[in-house]
């Protein structure tokens, strides 16, 4: 069972903890990047992203006060997506470990700015399917892993 929202991590991008809107109406999830930048190392098509805010994170050292940083993850592929107002954008596509409270598995996400939405990460049903039931008038039903 999920909430509306719940909180949630990306342990190999090295997001700890960001809060994640539940969507059932979005067919796939979506992760909040800014200054996306496509390169290839050692031929291997790779997108580098500036990644949300740390909420929390174990190591402090490098990113002092928590802060943007730079991920790259392998570029499964570029997809043209039609947002909820209609817009037809084109997003860099990854797949990366998701956890969500005891729950970790692998699934996509479009990258693109979801800087004036109140969530970092969108899960749609993509996501969940066959593994949570959404109830809308909860939020953080789930604990995170200790």
């Amino acid at each position: 069972m999920v909430g509306w929202f719940e909180s949630a991590s990306l342990p190999s991008l090295g997001i700890e903890k960001i809060y994640a809107k539940i969507d059932s109406g979005a067919e796939g999830s979506t992760l909040h990047a800014t200054q996306i930048s496509h390169l290839k190392l050692e031929g291997q098509p790779l997108v580098e992203f500036t990644a949300p805010l740390l909420r929390v994170q174990r190591d402090s050292s490098p990113f002092a006060l928590g802060g943007v940083r730079r991920v790259r993850a392998p570029l499964l592929e570029v997809r043209r997506i039609v947002s909820s107002n209609g817009a037809i954008e084109e997003r860099p596509v990854i797949v990366t470990l998701l956890r969500l409270g005891d729950e970790e598995f692998e699934t996509e996400f479009t990258l693109t700015s979801r800087e004036n939405l109140r969530f970092g990460l969108l899960l749609g049903r993509n996501a969940l399917a066959g593994k949570f039931v959404i109830d809308t008038a909860r939020s953080e039903v789930l604990k995170p892993k200790s």
